[in-house]
């Protein structure tokens, strides 16, 4: 074993998780969506794809990969390859989508697939990790995207948890603070996958809370998480904004996938889109190198 895998064991070995303090009182709320980084779809990258000889190293035969999942009617599908958007899909009235992507050179990657409805809020990601080993096709597994969530106000009245699934899923909303679950809501999505459960009957304390979305349908289950704070009568939801350092993926979490991500970039010359997530969320120095491993393992929520 190379010192490269060493060293990624080490820093599995350092991971560390966060520590929230709890403090005190009752609240009736108004929500605050701080959303100065509301997510978009991207634009994809223009490298790869297609079968254009000038992806082609050293007149190594090029693979294919062909990728399908459910979602809901209508989802806007974003892809991403090694951490990078890539390109787009839309599902169709039935929530299936699919594709092809050709030219692909030897070797591992990592494919991501984040589902946004019409509002524009999405889903948690999910990824596939295939190997390109030549000329062939490599097709993957079907991926199950899980629900979109976001929280809205109703006329100051009621806290909404809303987004959408898979049509006529079973929905579970459960929500937790320090670990600790504090509540469990059953919801079920209609046709076109909108799903809607007040929350505002709960009783929040000033605190953090994660809220998990687990879905499941014909004996799939897909899970998506936000977090939000209750401070000073206000629930705070933060949407769009990478809030962790050395979360490279934007889900509230560093864990394998963005372990992943980073170790491709490892000792590798960094795209322009690559180049701004390290200067954002690792140390800046333009490569990743084992500076970033030591913060992604300092900062590691598992």
């Amino acid at each position: 074993m190379n010192n490269k895998y060493h060293m990624f064991i080490v820093i599995l070995l350092l991971a560390v998780a966060p520590v929230i303090v709890r403090a005190g009182s009752n609240a009736l709320f108004q929500l605050e969506i701080q959303n100065s980084a509301t997510p978009t779809l991207s634009t994809p990258s223009s490298q790869g794809g297609g079968s254009s000889i000038g992806n082609q190293v050293n007149n190594l035969p090029l693979g294919s990969y062909s990728f399908s999942g459910v979602s809901f009617s209508g989802a806007k599908i974003e892809i991403m390859k090694d951490g990078e958007a890539y390109t787009q899909v839309v599902a169709d009235a039935g929530g299936n989508f699919s594709g092809l992507i050709s030219g692909l050179n030897q070797g591992t990657y990592t494919f991501g697939f984040i589902v946004y409805d019409k509002n524009n809020h999405h889903s948690d990601l999910v990824t596939q990790g295939i190997s390109i080993t030549g000329s062939g096709l490599v097709t993957g597994s079907i991926v199950e995207l899980p629900p979109t969530v976001t929280i809205i106000e109703d006329e100051g009245k009621k806290l909404n948890l809303t987004g959408y699934g898979k049509k006529d899923s079973n929905i579970d909303i459960v929500i937790s603070s320090n670990s600790k679950e504090i509540s469990k809501i059953s919801a079920q999505s209609l046709n076109d996958g909108y799903y809607i459960v007040d929350i505002g009957k709960l009783e929040f304390e000033e605190d953090y809370y994660d809220v998990f979305v687990y879905e499941s349908r014909a004996g799939a289950v897909a899970k998506t998480k936000i977090s939000f704070s209750v401070s000073n009568k206000r629930v705070i939801l933060k949407e769009g904004e990478c809030l962790v350092r050395a979360d490279l993926n934007c889900d509230g979490r560093v864990n394998l996938i963005d372990f992943s991500i980073a170790s491709y970039w490892y000792n590798r010359t960094l795209t322009n889109d690559f180049l701004d997530i390290e200067k954002g969320r690792l140390n800046g120095d333009g490569q990743v190198n084992l500076i970033d491993f030591s913060i992604m393992a300092y900062f590691w929520t598992g």
